[in-house]
């Protein structure tokens, strides 16, 4: 399935959450509200958030700042290079 070109995918390291249900619905919760995010999913157990966006309406940078602004701690997670 090919992505539409306004849309971009990103997956975060989100370190400090405590449950699912405060922490990373909260974090979705947020983020749904925002002008731009697609879709947000947030893992307590694997400590990671994949989010869908429109860069046109909001910026990975936002994004990232918005979720430390809720307390986390957070980085792009870079997938590994292949050999």
């Amino acid at each position: 399935m090919e992505q539409a070109k306004d849309t971009v995918r990103v997956k975060l390291r989100v370190k400090g959450m405590h449950c699912q249900t405060g922490c990373a619905n909260g974090i979705d919760v947020m983020l749904k509200e925002q002008d731009g995010i697609l879709k947000s999913q947030t893992s307590f157990k694997d400590s990671a958030s994949v989010i869908k966006f429109n860069p046109e309406k909001i910026s990975e940078e936002k994004i990232i700042s918005l979720i430390r602004e809720r307390g986390f701690e957070t980085k792009k997670i870079t997938p590994k290079a292949r050999d």
